[in-house]
C-alpha cells in the first residue's frame, strides 16, 4: 500500500514545510508519525484556493 509523502513537520516547536504552496492546495490530513493507520488523525477539508488565500511570506521554506 503506497504511503502518502509527508508535507509538513514539526518538532519540538519548529515547524518544517516539505511541500510546495500547489501541493498544500488539497484535502489534507494531519496525524502523529509514530501514530499507525488512521488512529489520532486530523481531516483538513479544501474549502477554497489556498494558492491565493496565503500570503508568499506566510510560507516558510
Amino acid at each position: 500500500m503506497p504511503t502518502p509523502p509527508v508535507l509538513l513537520s514539526a518538532s519540538d516547536g519548529v515547524v518544517s514545510w516539505h511541500a510546495t504552496r500547489a501541493e498544500l492546495d488539497r484535502d489534507l490530513f494531519a496525524k502523529l508519525q509514530r501514530s499507525k493507520g488512521a488512529r489520532k488523525t486530523v481531516t483538513l477539508r479544501r474549502v477554497s484556493n489556498l494558492v491565493s488565500a496565503i500570503p508568499t511570506a506566510a510560507i516558510i521554506r
